[in-house]
C-alpha cells in the first residue's frame, strides 16, 4: 500500500498539480495576516495552517471529481 501511494499519489506531476493550490492558499494565508497585523489583532497561527492544509486537500478533491 504504502508502494503504491508513493508512486501514484506522490508522483512529481501530481504533486506539480497541486501547486495553483497550494501558492494560492498562501496568499490567503499572507492576506489573512497581514489584515489581522493592520488591526492590531492576534491570530492563532497554528489554527490557520492546519485550516489552509484542509483547504488545499479538499479543493484537490473537488477538481479531481470535476
Amino acid at each position: 500500500m504504502r508502494k503504491i501511494c508513493g508512486m501514484e499519489l506522490l508522483r512529481p506531476m501530481r504533486v506539480q498539480s497541486f501547486r495553483t493550490i497550494r501558492e494560492e492558499e498562501v496568499w490567503n494565508l499572507i492576506e489573512i495576516i497581514s489584515s489581522s497585523e493592520a488591526e492590531g489583532l492576534a491570530i492563532n497561527f497554528t489554527e490557520k495552517i492546519v485550516d489552509k492544509s484542509y483547504n488545499c486537500q479538499g479543493s484537490h478533491w473537488e477538481e479531481v471529481q470535476i
